[in-house]
């Protein structure tokens, strides 16, 4: 997971809270499924903002994950919560 998170959190640089919360292989597609969340050490995990599918030997994304979703779903979840 940690190789992950050196990957998917520079494409999602400046969405604050945001981080990869669990990983799950899958050996038929050789993809690591990941869900993204929302967490401060305050509140702890907020909840799910989204998730990725990882290439295990190239680190390639299926899809393209945008930052800007990212952000927008973080900044909503956080407003649930009374977070600016």
């Amino acid at each position: 997971m940690d190789q992950a998170s050196w990957t998917l959190l520079p494409k999602v640089r400046g969405v604050q809270g945001v981080s990869c919360a669990t990983a799950t292989f899958d050996p038929t597609t050789f993809y690591w499924h990941i869900t993204i969340e929302l967490a401060y050490g305050t509140t702890g995990p907020l909840g799910q903002v989204g998730d990725v599918y990882l290439h295990a030997a190239t680190g390639a994304f299926a899809g393209a994950p945008q930052a800007e979703e990212f952000r927008q779903r973080a900044e909503a979840l956080a407003a649930v919560y009374g977070i600016e």
